[in-house]
């Protein structure tokens, strides 16, 4: 992926990016709307995925199939070896994108009720989200057998939660320029 600084972003970095970008358009319109916190991040993320399907389309495609096959297996051994596998690859941030994307209309018929059954969420850090209250969204089973670490992180505001995520982010990519 090209930034506007020319710099090429390749692999996980993309995705800490990518998310950036789409917290940041998040908030922008929810300082200006009157839409409730389902309506908002699903008409901002779909906005968001049209701009970057070329990025991002194929990436959750793939995911989805894989773990609809390893749902189609008969053997919940399996399934269960097989979902820690996937859940293991995910870095915050995919879990994050992934976390939106499945509230949107692209992935929330078939794709988050998937998540919610292999409690795709449960190594996410909840403090990454805009706003912890967004994990209402989802049945808690999408995070069943978090471990504690996952939330016990505490901010004033989800601004300064953000900006903590934000700084870090920016913090890992400077080390990774030197």
């Amino acid at each position: 992926m090209l930034l506007k600084s020319k710099k090429i972003l390749r692999g996980r970095r993309c995705f800490r990016f990518l998310y950036k970008e789409y917290i940041e358009e998040y908030e922008k319109v929810f300082k200006h709307t009157s839409l409730d916190e389902f309506g908002l991040i699903s008409e901002t993320y779909f906005d968001f995925y049209e701009k970057r399907q070329d990025k991002l389309a194929h990436y959750f495609q793939t995911l989805y199939n894989i773990i609809k096959y390893v749902d189609e297996a008969d053997s919940e051994i399996d399934k269960k070896k097989y979902i820690n596998l996937v859940r293991a690859q995910l870095s915050v941030y995919e879990l994050g994108l992934l976390f939106y994307n499945c509230l949107a209309e692209l992935g929330r018929d078939k794709f988050k009720p998937l998540i919610e059954k292999y409690s795709l969420f449960k190594n996410m850090p909840k403090s990454i989200l805009y706003a912890q209250s967004h994990t209402q969204l989802y049945s808690e089973t999408a995070f069943k057998g978090a471990p504690a670490w996952t939330s016990t992180r505490k901010f004033e505001s989800d601004e300064e939660e953000m900006s903590y995520y934000f700084a870090e982010a920016v913090s890992d990519q400077e080390d990774d320029e030197k």
